[in-house]
């Protein structure tokens, strides 16, 4: 048994060796010329580390501080999946040795949640507010709600009363203020993440038209 090695065989064997080295090459010129800084979650998040930024060498990571900003979904802070749909907009604070803190910048809910909900057969109702926090600019809230069936009601969808939504709009936008007004980010941050905001506008809500999927879906600075 003889095996016969052609031209054509030696040419693939160098060129496959020849990519593998080009390969190994351009990887060992990208880390080189470049640095890895760890990156730290916000202190409500007891400081769990994220990821790294790459930042080639010789440029100061004092004058990109204020441009890097990035997004991570709660699912991976706190290893719940059915939080992947709530997207944390974080930004660079502050630089201690070679990590790079974070600090929460904003917040949204993905698309495919928000059309989860606003295709079903209940009327969205939307509210938004601003709120001046204690050692930032203002902040914009955007929350809505959908209707809830009656429990002895014979109809597929419950609607509402235009003057009952209004009513809800207006309770929910004025516990949202009292709660987070002069307030500090991180509890407003927290507390968009849980149901406690919901479970009190459910309450009070209660006696005149249930409603549920009240959420907050985006939290924006302004400019």
């Amino acid at each position: 048994f003889k095996v016969v090695i052609t031209k054509n065989m030696t040419f693939s064997k160098n060129k496959k060796k020849f990519s593998r080295n080009k390969k190994m090459f351009s990887r060992r010129k990208f880390i080189t010329k470049n640095k890895f800084f760890p990156v730290l979650a916000p202190n409500f998040f007891n400081f769990r580390f994220i990821g790294y930024i790459c930042n080639k060498r010789g440029i100061q990571l004092d004058k990109l501080k204020e441009q890097l900003s990035f997004e991570i979904s709660m699912s991976e802070l706190i290893n719940d999946y059915e939080c992947y749909s709530k997207i944390l907009k974080l930004k660079i604070s502050s630089i201690k040795e070679r990590f790079l803190l974070s600090e929460a910048y904003g917040f949204r809910l993905t698309n495919d949640k928000i059309f989860s909900i606003a295709t079903k057969g209940f009327t969205l109702v939307e509210l938004r507010t601003k709120i001046k926090m204690l050692r930032n600019p203002k902040i914009n809230i955007f929350a809505f709600f959908t209707t809830k069936i009656n429990l002895n009601s014979m109809k597929k969808v419950y609607h509402g009363k235009t003057s009952s939504c209004k009513k809800i709009r207006m309770i929910a936008i004025k516990y949202i203020n009292s709660l987070f007004k002069d307030g500090n980010t991180d509890s407003l941050f927290l507390k968009s993440f849980t149901s406690d905001l919901a479970t009190h506008v459910y309450r009070i809500t209660k006696s005149f038209m249930p409603i549920k999927n009240f959420m907050i879906f985006k939290i924006k600075y302004q400019n």
